[in-house]
């Protein structure tokens, strides 16, 4: 997991390497449990996105508040894109403004209403009505977050199975 985490510090925006590598410690780690299916074995890797959230503000906000949102979607998509979840940026950027929820459950077309102001601000990240539901859909599948009954809200851990060579 070390050489992950180091490729993601390696690639990231902030000067604080060393302290984002402590927090990408606390938050990409090897499940102590594996799966075997059709004599294949898996490990398991937990990203814990709350953890990440929580001890991601200094690395975001020492680039300044305009740039906030932008080295944030960065970074998150670094993180996955090495964590092998494909993950396209405008979907980061759902994930990014959806941190600040914690636990707490948004209804979807509140949620789509609060991003569409945002969108003004960040029009590259903008998505069509069909392809915010599409995407929400797209983090569902990947576990990111939980969607039911038009309630969105960030799963605080993902668990991410690897096939591994015997």
């Amino acid at each position: 997991m070390q050489e992950v985490i180091d490729d993601i510090v390696e690639k990231s925006f902030t000067q604080k390497k060393e302290l984002f590598s402590k927090l990408l410690s606390k938050c990409i780690y090897k499940s102590k449990s594996f799966a075997t299916v059709d004599e294949f074995r898996f490990e398991s890797v937990i990203f814990s996105v709350d953890k990440l959230f929580k001890g991601f503000s200094p690395f975001i906000n020492e680039l300044g508040k305009d740039t906030k949102y932008e080295s944030g979607v960065a970074a998150l998509s670094t993180i996955l894109e090495e964590l092998d979840i494909e993950v396209d940026k405008n979907e980061c950027f759902m994930l990014f403004h959806m941190r600040d929820l914690g636990k707490f459950r948004i209804n979807e077309a509140k949620l789509h209403h609060e991003l569409k102001t945002l969108w003004k601000k960040y029009p590259h990240y903008y998505l069509e009505d069909i392809e915010f539901s599409y995407s929400l859909k797209n983090l569902m599948r990947k576990k990111l977050i939980n969607y039911r009954r038009g309630s969105v809200y960030l799963n605080p851990s993902v668990l991410i199975h690897y096939r591994k060579e015997h």
